[in-house]
């Protein structure tokens, strides 16, 4: 048992002794819980802070190099959102159901029209009005603005009035589309808030959304299941972080449309978490940082540095994320491939790893899954043996301790 253990840390120092070096931001040492970070627009980057009764917010004049607190007139609660309009006029929306509004890159302040529920969404659509999405109990769900934030009115039902769920996340598609995560469910209304329709991804607390550059649907969820739809929320499919169980607690997108996932536990549950990226849209994962780490948020400033929020720290890395390649692990094209009753799956190692293989339908339902193996470094081959199993679409997963990589496979019958 001892050898196995300091085998998987051997393997653990291998596979991330390559990663960037992350660095403290210094200047935010005595503000304690930063908990959202906003990179708006080029060179401005804001981070929420919450207990602290000095400053409701840090603002960064310089892509996140130096941070100092920031106080508006009459500002009360914590800052949860900040917008940039396509006039670059700045929105920001406090805990406590205030919208403030710059015209000059945050230098003067004004407190437009008030909605008095708290804000967690701006989006703008192509003619330029502006939807403020909210999350409060008993209230309606969203704003409207045709005048670029100076004034707000009513639209939309309200989604807690009909279902009675507590809201997580909201996200916006290029669809016209709103999608809203729930404590219990994922609804999409498709007329901007009046009507919602309750998706397939139900039963389960739905902690976090985002939608990739092709519009693929991406959903977080407390357990560390992560569920993407190609359909605009129709079916899902479920990809997965690693072996562990984590929350996922931020997902981004970058500008080539890679995926970010910010995972962990608060304290005292455990220290599983880290930050994972996806080059496919969701359906397979590997972590790239901060393994066993609470990332409670994460955000690119505009050179492709990430920044993460940590439980009481903010740290930046040293090199662009987005320009650097993981491939220590990969599923080759699977022969034949659509296959009647068995099919090989390669798929090749950079260093020797305990591997698991795991298959699961269209529905994202386990239905096989191997013991891990150690394997060595190179290429391997996996057969299924798939006679017990009707056609259809199946996602096969390569699991390991290093990462983990999916690919759907087609069996006709």
């Amino acid at each position: 048992m001892k050898a196995i253990f300091f085998f998987f840390l051997l393997v653990q120092n291998l596979a991330f002794s390559q990663n960037p070096i992350w660095n403290k931001v210094e200047d935010i040492k005595y503000y304690f819980y930063p908990n959202k970070i906003f990179c708006p627009d080029e060179n401005y980057m804001y981070l929420s802070v919450q207990q602290n009764p000095d400053s409701k917010f840090l603002i960064s004049r310089n892509n996140g190099l130096n941070w100092t607190p920031y106080i508006i007139p009459n500002l009360r609660g914590g800052v949860n959102m900040v917008f940039v309009t396509f006039n670059k006029t700045i929105l920001l929306s406090t805990t406590l159901s205030r919208i403030f509004r710059s015209t000059d890159n945050g230098i003067s302040w004004q407190m437009s029209t008030a909605i008095p529920i708290q804000v967690i969404k701006i989006v703008q659509d192509s003619k330029g009005d502006l939807f403020a999405f909210t999350i409060a109990e008993y209230s309606e769900i969203v704003y409207v603005s045709h005048d670029d934030g100076k004034t707000w009115e009513t639209q939309g039902t309200g989604l807690w009035r009909e279902f009675q769920e507590s809201i997580t996340d909201i996200e916006y598609g290029s669809d016209n589309i709103i999608y809203v995560a729930t404590s219990k469910a994922l609804y999409t209304s498709t007329d901007l808030g009046f009507t919602w329709k309750k998706s397939s991804l139900n039963n389960i607390l739905v902690s976090s959304l985002v939608i990739s550059k092709d519009g693929t649907v991406i959903a977080g969820s407390s357990t560390g299941d992560l569920f993407y739809s190609n359909d605009h929320g129709l079916s899902w499919s479920k990809s997965f972080l690693d072996y562990k169980t984590r929350i996922i607690q931020d997902i981004i997108v970058d500008k080539k449309g890679y995926l970010y996932a910010a995972t962990g536990e608060y304290p005292p549950y455990g220290k599983l978490g880290g930050i994972f990226r996806s080059i496919d849209n969701g359906i397979s994962w590997q972590c790239i940082g901060l393994k066993d780490t609470l990332v409670i948020a994460i955000a690119f400033n505009s050179e492709g540095r990430l920044f993460a929020v940590l439980f009481n720290q903010l740290l930046y890395s040293s090199a662009k994320f987005c320009d650097l390649e993981y491939e220590t692990l990969k599923i080759l094209p699977n022969y034949p491939n659509p296959f009647l009753n068995f099919t090989t799956i390669p798929y090749s190692i950079k260093i020797m790893s305990p591997i698991k293989i795991i298959i699961y339908n269209s529905l994202g339902q386990l239905i096989n899954e191997t013991n891990y193996e150690v394997k060595p470094a190179g290429n391997h081959n996996y057969i299924w043996d798939a006679h017990n199993f009707s056609s259809g679409v199946y996602i096969v997963t390569v699991l390991s301790n290093i990462g983990c990589v999916a690919k759907k496979i087609l069996l006709i019958k």
